[in-house]
This record gives structure tokens, sequence and C-alpha cells, in this order.
């Protein structure tokens, strides 16, 4: 039997009460701690010792900041040889009239939210003169401190660069550096910062070069992946501090003092400040303002675009937030990349222990979340090296002219619909690109994207969305191809063994069915609005299908979907739902079962490989499920959803999926059916697809939107072409 990959998608969570930790929480020596505007013309790291009448902070630093490397809570049940603080980048700072440093070593605090974020760079002239300086050193890349690589790290960045030499030519060329940049969402061709310190990365580590340009070498690329500096904008004279409201509510009154007096905000200084509230620049200074000496003092300095986006995320994760997508958490992995994943996770659990957080949900991440893939995932080499592979099998296919659909059934070798490691591991080395079992597991991981070890056909061809699915060229000796899969270890316990594929039917066995598409009048009620809250009615009908078995008929009645209709009556006559006929012509009066009848069906009208929850609302009465099928094949079409009252997906055999080559694409509009207003929860609306009235659900209130238009049965009956059936 098929392997049938269930999956629940919960579009809407729900709530859970955001408290902290139950612990002795105290609030010792939880005074505000001050410091002089006037200090910001220092840097973080001078002492307050040699500054006269200036009261010495508890840091030792003229303002009271601290690196957020040295934030953590107070541990009494860690375990003794735990590691302590996360390597954060020195330009992260907290204030200490925000979190003291000194509370992780006496007792349990309740944290503040990180709201406001001071932008600031102490000498803008001096930063600027530093930047230039550097541009001109060649010296190398530095990397910032606990950021040195180990052996691991190092052989990951070694495959990176053999998956993006293509050639096997053993040099990168510019073009393909440019490749890894942007998977790393570094853009030197769209940002200009990222361009200059590209070029004067290429220019420290001196590529070979060649009448073609640049080709960077092994130990070039090497050098680059492993610099901090470069990869996250480290050394530009800018620090980024976690402010206390009271703090930032006396900065924004000093901030807007001086913008009315046209002043710098530090007298005969040039400090560039701003204040950012979840990344959007909400006060700065610098800008038009006129210094002592009555010069044009520079506008406040744009920061590096990787610093900006990396300081936020760091104090987010800081702030025990937990929504990060793909891009975050890959900046995460790069700036912790010094930090085993236990120690991630346990830091962030015992630091949201302090907050009002949902403590339930770190038990709970969803894979492929970007906290899981941060408590998970080792460094961002992991990631990189997916994407490198990903790219290499896009560029083969390419190259040899395969569609990605072709290739999918192809190396499915099971026929289920479902790719499991031994199959993909086949397939690649077939394909010209043997992998370890630890990077298969690593690719297939990175691929499927619902966790349950097996890849769907919609999972591949997500990967790869500029190839085309299908290839005329190649696409018969794809079909022939038949692989043994790898003796690999699968991601997917349990996982049946299916039997072959069954043999294809004959055209001379097609052509004595008949297919037609009519109206069917017996319905049973699924769902209605009855007891709801809602401001308009709704109700959801089935059709009503004799369950006698398939071997026993010689016709059989296919539902397509269920039916949504505005009120709490049947659909009208006029809109009569529709059934799919199946009929054996061979079979004559005298006999009541079909021999083929069984096999078409399931050959040519498959059930649903599984569903996909479209919306819900446990508000109602009962609750409300919409699915969405997800058809074995892209030869198919799911043309219908399903609705259920409870959380568990319908049966694949509550309806049937259709070939795509008898349909066609219909511009005109669903029709308006129903919207959930007055009851609260995630909205949604129904709607009627267009020429057959099948139900369709949306998340929101705007109308379905398909490039192409919907897919839609031709009308009356439908004709077929047997040999390109049975093929």
């Amino acid at each position: 039997m098929h392997v049938e990959k269930q999956t629940q998608e919960t579009p809407e969570e729900v709530e859970e009460p955001e408290e902290p930790e139950r612990q002795k929480y105290v609030r010792d020596d939880d005074m505000p701690r001050g410091w002089a505007l006037d200090s910001l013309c220092l840097p973080p790291e001078f002492s307050t010792a040699s500054l006269a009448g200036t009261s010495e902070g508890s840091t030792g630093t003229a303002q009271g900041f601290f690196p957020a490397a040295r934030f953590e809570v107070y541990g009494d049940r860690r375990p003794a040889a735990s590691r302590g603080p996360l390597n954060w980048p020195d330009y992260c700072l907290l204030s200490s009239d925000h979190t003291s440093p000194r509370w992780r070593f006496e007792s349990h605090r309740r944290l503040k939210n990180i709201v406001v974020v001071m932008e600031w760079v102490p000498d803008a002239r001096a930063a600027e003169a530093a930047r230039r300086r550097q541009a001109a050193d060649s010296d190398g890349l530095p990397a910032a401190r606990g950021a040195a690589l180990n052996d691991g790290q190092a052989a990951r960045i070694a495959r990176v660069f053999e998956m993006h030499d293509m050639e096997g030519a053993g040099s990168l060329s510019e073009g393909q550096l440019l490749s890894v940049l942007s998977d790393m969402n570094i853009r030197p061709d769209m940002d200009e910062d990222e361009r200059i310190a590209t070029d004067e990365a290429l220019a420290q580590i001196r590529p070979e070069k060649s009448e073609h340009g640049a080709w960077i070498l092994p130990e070039h690329f090497l050098r680059l992946m492993s610099s901090q500096r470069f990869l996250l904008h480290g050394g530009s004279g800018r620090h980024w501090v976690a402010l206390s409201l009271r703090e930032a509510e006396c900065l924004r009154g000093a901030l807007h003092i001086a913008m009315e007096h046209n002043s710098p905000i530090v007298a005969g200084h040039h400090v560039a400040v701003g204040l950012r509230v979840q990344g959007t620049l909400l006060d700065s200074i610098g800008t038009n303002c006129t210094d002592s000496q009555g010069g044009q003092l520079a506008s406040f300095p744009a920061p590096p675009r990787q610093q900006l986006r990396s300081a936020m995320q760091a104090f987010r994760f800081i702030d025990s937030q937990f929504s990060f997508t793909e891009e975050e958490s890959l900046l995460l992995l790069r700036m912790l990349r010094a930090d085993f994943t236990d120690d991630r996770r346990r830091w962030f659990v015992e630091t949201c222990a302090c907050r009002r957080r949902p403590q339930g949900r770190l038990e709970h991440l969803p894979r492929g979340t970007g906290l899981h893939t941060v408590f998970s995932t080792e460094d961002e080499f992991h990631l990189l090296l997916q994407m490198a592979t990903v790219r290499r099998i896009g560029y083969l296919l390419k190259k040899q002219s395969y569609g990605v659909h072709d290739v999918f059934h192809a190396f499915n070798s099971q026929r289920n619909g479902m790719m499991n490691c031994g199959e993909l591991g086949a397939g690649l080395s077939w394909l010209g690109l043997p992998l370890e079992e630890s990077d298969l597991h690593a690719l297939m991981r990175g691929l499927d994207k619902d966790g349950d070890g097996l890849l769907s056909l919609e999972e591949w061809s997500a990967s790869m969305p500029h190839l085309a699915e299908s290839d005329p060229v190649t696409q018969e000796q794809l079909a022939e191809l038949m692989l043994q899969p790898l003796p690999v270890a699968e991601l997917r316990e349990g996982m049946a063994i299916v039997p072959p594929r069954a043999q294809p039917l004959s055209p001379a066995i097609l052509a004595k069915f008949k297919f037609r598409l009519g109206p069917h009048s017996h319905l049973t009620p699924v769902w209605s609005s009855k007891d709801s809250l809602t401001r308009e009615q709704l109700s959801i009908w089935a059709l009503d299908i004799d369950a006698t078995p398939l071997h026993k008929r010689s016709r059989a009645r296919l539902s397509l979907g269920h039916y949504a209709v505005p009120g709490l009556d049947p659909p009208a006559k006029a809109r009569a739902p529709q059934t799919l006929e199946v009929k054996d012509l061979a079979v004559g009066i005298l006999s009541s079962s079909s021999e083929h009848l069984e096999a078409v069906v399931e050959q040519l009208l498959p059930s649903p490989l599984r569903y996909r929850l479209v919306w819900r609302s446990v508000h109602q009465k009962p609750a409300l499920y919409i699915w969405r099928a997800v058809p074995p094949s892209g030869q198919f079409v799911a043309l219908g959803m399903l609705a259920t009252t409870s959380e568990e997906p319908p049966p694949t055999s509550a309806m049937r999926c259709v070939p795509k080559l008898w349909c066609e694409r219909v511009s005109a509009a669903p029709r308006f059916i129903w919207r959930d207003a007055g009851e609260g929860g995630s909205p949604g609306s129904m709607w009627a697809t267009a020429g057959m009235d099948l139900m369709r659900c949306v998340q929101g209130h705007e109308r379905p939107d398909e490039e192409g238009g919907s897919w839609c049965l031709r009308e009356g009956r439908i004709t077929t072409d047997t040999w390109l059936l049975a093929q």
C-alpha cells in the first residue's frame, strides 16, 4: 500500500498565557543608573577611572554599557560544566540601567523587554577614516573573537566550494562567488556598502587573475568565509545598545533639544546617535546641524546593512522572541558559530523563563522554524552546503535537459509519490553527484519542509522553481529508468515498503470506458453555521456516494470535493452538485461487475496522497476545518476541497483527483459564498469555483487569485486520447 504523508498545518496557534517561570525573583539593587550625555563622545571601552567628576559605573565604562557577550541570567540549577554567555559580536551592548551584568552571579531577576535600541557612533569622522584605512590595509581578514573555524566547519566550507565549482576547475569565478554570497544574503550587486566590502575582501585575499577576471582558490574562499569582519561588518566604530525605556525617553528628549537648536548632541564632537524601535529609525542626530566652529556636520551615517540586520536579530534573540525567518536564522548562526547548539538552547530557555513569554512553546518548536534551526544546526555552513547542493543538482538537470517532475518520478522507484533517502541518494549518484550519508540526510532535512522524512513532488519542485517541469527530449529516457535505492538509514521510522506500481492499462481496455460529468441529487450535510455567531449563514454538503466496492460494480460515481452554499438549505437545482461517472461499456445486461473498473479508477482517478489544512475556525460550534488535497503527482489535479468538524484530516478515499489532460484553465473569477465576519479568530472566506461550483476556501476575505486561472473539467462528455492515458 502507499505511504501516506499526513500533515496538519495550523495557520492559527492556540493562545498560551505569557508568564515567566515561577522563581524567587528579587528587586534588590534595581535603582536607576544614570550616565552623562557628554560621555557619548567616548568609546564604550573607555574607563571611568580617568574621568573627573564622573561616578564609577558597575561596568568600568563611562556610560555603564557592557557587551551582550557578558549577558546571562542567574542559573542555580545549571550544571557546573555548562558554558557561560553566548559569543555575540562586540558591537552589541546592553545598558546597566536595562540589565546589570552582576545579576547573573546573584539571584533570579525579572527581565525588561528590549524595545528601544540606540545606534551610536562616538566619532563619525574617525570611524570613516578607520574604514578607509581598513580598505587600504592588505594584512588579511581577521576573524572576530571566538570565531576561529573548527575542522568540521572548514570541511563544510570546502564542500560548499566543490559544489559551486560546477566544472571541477579547482577555482571559482567572481560570478560563482556572488552566488555563494547571495545564498548568505550578501548582495554586492544591490548594496553599495556590500560591494565596497566585497571588493576590499577580494583585494585582501589577492585572488588569481585571468583574462576573464579574478579566480578564487580554495584557500582564498576559506579565509573569506571565516572572516566575521567581512560577514558582519564589524569594526566600523558603530555600536548598538539596548536601553531601558526611561533611558530612551531621556535621550530622545535630548535629541529633540539638540535638533531644535541645530546643534550636535555633544558640543565639539562628531557623535552620531539614533534610536531604533524594531529596526525602524525613530530619531537621529547629526543631520543638518552646525558644530561649535560653525561648520556643517555630516548627516547621520547609514549603517552597514549586514551589521544593522545582525544587531537587530541579536537583540530579538536576547529579548526571547520566537519568530525568525530563514534569513534571520542564518544571521544568528553566523554570529553564534562559536557556541554549541545545546548552549544556545540552554541560554535561551533560561533567559525566556525570566520574561513574560509562552514558556510551553519551547518544548514543541515546529521543525523548519527559525528557532529550531538555531537550536539544531551547528553553523550557517550546514545551510550553505544544502543550498549549494541544490544549485549543483539544478545545474546538472539543466545541463542534461531533465525536467524536475520527470526526475522526481524516475528517482521515486517505488512509484508512490514519496521519495525517501535511499531513492534520493541513488538518483543523485546516477546523476553524477554521489553524497555521503550525512550530507544526504542534511539535504533531505533541508528540502523536507514538514519533517516526515519523505520528499513530496511539491517539496522537490519548490527547491528548483526556475527549471522546467518536463522535457519531451528526455522524458521517455527517464520513464524507463529503474534505480535500486541505496542502503542508507531513513529519517522516517517504520516506513512501509510499497509494491511496484501496477502495469498501465492498455489503450484497448481504456477505449471501453466512458467518463462523464453529471448532476448528483443525493447529498449529506457536513457542517452548518446554524449555532454559530456569524452574521451570514453557511452550509457545506458532501455527495452521498455508493460505498459498494468497485470490483463488484460496472460503474462508479466519484466525488471531486465538497460544496459550500449560502444559507442552510441544500444547493438549488440550478446549481446542482456534479459527480464524475465512470462506466464500463463492455459489461452486458446480465453482468453486474467490471473486470477493470477498479484498476481504471485507481490509475486514472487516484485518491490524494494527503491533505493540507487551509483554514480552521475553532470558535464555531462545531469547529470547522477545511482541507486541500495533494495530488499524487504533477499529472493530476485536485479540483475541490473537503471540510471536517475535527482536526483529523479526511480519509484519502473521500475524493478523487483527475488527469490534468482532462482539465483547462478558466479565467472566470470564483463566486463569493460566505465570510466569517462576527465570530472572531483567523479570518476566512468561502468561494465557489468557476464552472463546477466546488468549495474553495482561503484565509482572509480577499478573492482567490490563481496565476493563469483555476482548473476546471472540460464541459460535456470527457473525450480522451486513450494512447496518452495509457502512457
